[in-house]
């Protein structure tokens, strides 16, 4: 075997090795990433397609060298793309074109755990009622039932136990769990005679209607007295967005997990060079705003769920989270986040509002609270995006989440 054969061989090897080390499998196994997202699979098969393309032309002879060199050349282009798009990711580019989240106000951002981002945290595929793989990290737990909460206990006598249900503002996005707004509302309670025990029945996403569906699952488990139905949010944002990319013809890959950031940089620059379109205000007008506010989802989802509390015989408030687009004096980073907002998402702010006037103008039975208002007259900046809040926030609302809940003490 001649020095320039084993020369080939050795870089094949090498090159083989990388390919294996950059694949799907490769990546899940050096990050204890369960599951990839459809980008980072997408990243890694083109890349990964490149590398075994320059295996076969260092271990091939001759013609079929040449042919692999050919293909290689006309894959290259694609590999650049892919290059650009690890390096819009790693600075996140989408962000520095036009911010829609500022993070510089959490206490603890640099503590949050990577795994927590990735798709490997849920325990089975995108459904409604999914739950959590039980872990365990730096301020940070989630039981083995999959919930960011203590786990269930015999109760005590006279204790009172309480569930905040909701979504990634109850969960705790980006905060530890002494951070989160069902730990403050425990702290808040202290100063009652109550015998009060907190649990967090949030989970990221979740809409009123799986609210409900996780409080039947685990009400009995937990034996629930009280539910505090912190909700709002992603009813909003599940009756908007779908329509505002179709419209865009951008669908899934602007969406979650699955967006590409060159895509996402595009339409953000774009969204922000100019207003909205007339054509496009119109469809969100016809399309969006009055299907919804003809069929409230988030109405609807209170009626079920304050029946449901009626049957069982537990009292449950309904508490309308506070919006980014409602208050009064925000500081001059949620000015600039609004702003943005405002262009990339045009009418979305009109729509949380409209919905939550619905929910009271329609007579919708229960215990309802609208908390507008609860971050005003403070200039201190609580939202880190359109909905979730640092710290101090979360603190601020359990504050005033504990007169609410107090009546059921009694």
């Amino acid at each position: 075997m001649t020095r320039q054969r084993r020369s080939d061989l050795a870089l094949a090897a090498v090159l083989a090795a990388v390919a294996l080390a950059i694949s799907p499998i490769g990546i899940e196994r050096l990050t204890d990433r369960l599951l990839l997202s459809s980008r980072i699979t997408a990243i890694s098969l083109t890349l990964d397609l490149f590398l075994l393309i320059l295996v076969a032309a260092a271990l091939l002879q001759g013609r079929a060298r040449k042919i692999a060199f050919h293909i290689a050349a006309w894959v290259f282009p694609v590999v650049i793309l892919v290059g650009l798009e690890v390096v819009a990711v790693a600075v996140h580019l989408a962000e520095r074109i036009a911010p829609i989240e500022d993070n510089s106000s959490l206490k603890n951002w640099s503590r949050w755990p990577a795994y927590l981002l990735s798709d490997g945290r849920w325990n089975g595929p995108p459904r409604d009622g999914r739950l959590y793989r039980p872990w365990r990290g730096d301020g940070i737990v989630i039981n083995e039932l999959g919930l960011r909460t203590a786990p269930p206990t015999p109760k005590a006598p006279g204790e009172w136990r309480i569930a905040v249900t909701g979504g990634s503002t109850v969960w705790g996005f980006r905060v530890l769990d002494a951070d989160t707004v069902p730990a403050q509302l425990q702290d808040a309670l202290r100063r009652t005679d109550a015998k009060v025990t907190i649990y967090n029945f949030g989970v990221e996403g979740a809409q009123i209607k799986s609210e409900l569906a996780l409080l039947q699952r685990f009400r009995a488990v937990y034996g629930i007295d009280q539910v505090v139905f912190y909700t709002g949010g992603n009813d909003i944002l599940s009756s908007y967005l779908p329509q505002s990319n179709k419209a865009r013809g951008l669908g899934w890959l602007t969406a979650g997990s699955t967006a590409f950031e060159l895509i996402k940089a595009t339409q953000r620059f774009l969204a922000v060079s100019g207003d909205p379109s007339p054509q496009l205000l119109a469809h969100l007008d016809k399309d969006v705003l009055a299907p919804t506010l003809q069929n409230n989802p988030l109405s609807e989802g209170i009626r079920a769920a304050n029946a449901y509390c009626d049957r069982e015989k537990i009292r449950c408030d309904f508490v309308l989270q506070p919006l980014i687009f409602t208050r009064k004096k925000p500081p001059a980073s949620e000015v600039r986040m609004l702003r943005n907002i405002d262009r990339l998402y045009p009418r979305l702010g009109l729509l949380g509002q409209r919905m939550y006037a619905d929910v009271f103008a329609s007579g919708t039975p229960g215990h309802i609270h609208d908390m507008a208002d609860v971050l005003d007259g403070v200039t201190a900046p609580f939202y880190t995006d359109f909905i979730h809040l640092n710290e101090a926030g979360n603190r601020a609302v359990a504050e005033h989440l504990a007169p609410i809940v107090e009546p059921g003490l009694r």
